[in-house]
């Protein structure tokens, strides 16, 4: 290494003015460098508040405020009340994060409705195709009557002010109780309670389903006898179906004693019989009929009859008929 002889030498001003200018210079380099980042931070964040701003001001835009709701298929409700139950309401609805799946979900909540098709037309309008479940008989339960829909469902409770005139099925051997939903067991470990468990849902399933088969078979003889009323039923919708489990259907008009024992389904060509023995009566006798078997499941084509004399109130008699 070399060095050279001729170097000034540096007065002790000199150099505290030297590394004053130094140290003056990388401030104002350093100031500089953490002004370019704060103005790039700066930046940034005005970018995104921006963004976040224009996309509020989009979403809350009037423009796709639900402003439009069509109703199709609906019967008995009116187009207010669904729009209400499925969550939807004019003006306040942000079609923006509105999804078909939650509106379904809404309006499913509702017994009164078995499907519901979601048409969202962006950007203001939603288009509900709804589907309801109709009432079709009545059916006498623990807690109380229950509608029973169209498709043999037990939907939903009925108050006593909104009892129409539809027939009620009964049964006086309690197989058609209300009873409640099995629980999970308390102590999964436990081998005795995860058994009782099995047993108790073996037990519930198999009620629902013979549950839901007796209401199954009382709409199909509720449609079958209004399909062809007969004369001695007045009000063919204000009947009693009581089902027995041994001797299957009886009906009879609420309030009368005329009486048919159907028993088991199907019941179209019963009731056919039933005409048949009914008109025979009117035409050819002068006794009026009280009660009709046309129950019997070893000689079906058989129809027997208790009639009473019109003129000797309480004499019984009993017929047969092919």
């Amino acid at each position: 290494m070399i060095f050279s002889r001729n170097r000034k030498k540096m007065t002790v001003r000199e150099a505290l003015s030297a590394a004053s200018s130094a140290m003056v210079a990388g401030i104002v380099g350093l100031t500089r460098r953490y002004l370019v980042h704060a103005i790039a931070v700066l930046g940034i964040a005005g970018l995104i508040a921006a963004v976040f701003y224009t996309r509020d001001a989009f979403n809350n835009s009037p423009t796709f405020r639900l402003k439009t709701i069509t109703v199709t298929g609906n019967h008995s409700m009116g187009d207010e009340e669904i729009a209400f139950l499925c969550g939807l309401e004019v003006g306040e609805t942000k079609m923006r994060f509105t999804k078909a799946d939650d509106v379904k979900a809404n309006c499913l909540a509702d017994p009164r409705l078995y499907n519901v098709v979601v048409e969202l037309r962006q950007p203001s309008s939603i288009l509900l195709e709804v589907f309801e479940r109709k009432t079709e008989m009545y059916v006498a339960l623990s807690d109380g009557l229950w509608a029973v829909s169209q498709h043999g469902e037990i939907y939903m409770p009925v108050e006593t002010s909104e009892i129409q005139p539809l027939p009620i099925l009964i049964s006086r051997q309690k197989l058609l109780q209300d009873i409640p939903a099995v629980k999970e067991p308390t102590n999964r470990k436990s081998h005795f309670q995860r058994s009782m468990y099995k047993v108790a849902l073996l037990e519930y399933n198999q009620y629902v389903t013979r549950q839901a088969s007796i209401v199954r078979q009382a709409l199909s003889l509720k449609r079958t006898i209004a399909r062809a009323p007969i004369n001695q039923w007045r009000d063919s919708l204000a009947l009693e179906l009581e089902y027995h489990e041994l001797l299957g259907f009886s009906v009879k008009e609420i309030g009368e004693e005329f009486l048919v024992r159907f028993g088991h389904a199907p019941f179209s060509r019963k009731n056919q019989r039933l005409q048949l023995a009914l008109r025979y009566l009117e035409k050819r006798t002068t006794r009026e009929a009280k009660e009709v078997f046309v129950d019997n499941e070893v000689r079906p084509n058989e129809v027997a009859v208790q009639v009473v004399n019109k003129e000797y109130a309480g004499h019984a008699d009993l017929g047969g008929y092919r």
